[in-house]
């Protein structure tokens, strides 16, 4: 149950990313949005913009990866909770309320579970999480 949990936070928060794209790139009007930056990045402000995208597919990715027993979506998690958090410091009066968020995916990556029978090592005497899920070639 709690993969499916984590998996729905990292998914909608990573879709929620795309209002960021959106209003960046697209020039959509949301409201209670301004779409400008509130730190003045001058030229740099679609590069800054091209990261809501890196953690939306960041985010997204990790999410999918929980249900399917994927160890890696740990360090993916993490990864795109950083980025988006240097996007929200960039649009910080539009995205400030994701920097919550962000925390509650540090906190989710540090204390979910382990998935079962699962090491990082697999001549450790354990099987490796590949070959746990039958993931591995024959």
């Amino acid at each position: 149950m709690w993969a499916w949990i984590v998996a729905g936070v990292l998914i909608v928060h990573g879709l929620l990313h795309a209002l960021g794209i959106a209003t960046t790139f697209g020039g959509a009007q949301v409201d209670g949005m301004s779409g400008a930056p509130t730190l003045s990045v001058g030229a740099a402000e679609r590069g800054f913009a091209s990261l809501w995208a890196v953690a939306l597919i960041g985010l997204v990715a990790a999410g999918l990866a929980v249900p399917f027993h994927q160890d890696w979506w740990r360090p993916m998690a993490a990864a795109a909770a950083l980025v988006s958090m240097i996007s929200i410091a960039v649009w910080w009066a539009d995205a400030r309320f994701g920097a919550l968020v962000n925390i509650v995916v540090i906190a989710l990556v540090l204390a979910a579970p382990p998935i079962p029978g699962c090491r990082a090592d697999p001549n450790e005497g354990a099987q490796s999480c590949a070959s746990v899920y039958g993931w591995v070639a024959p």
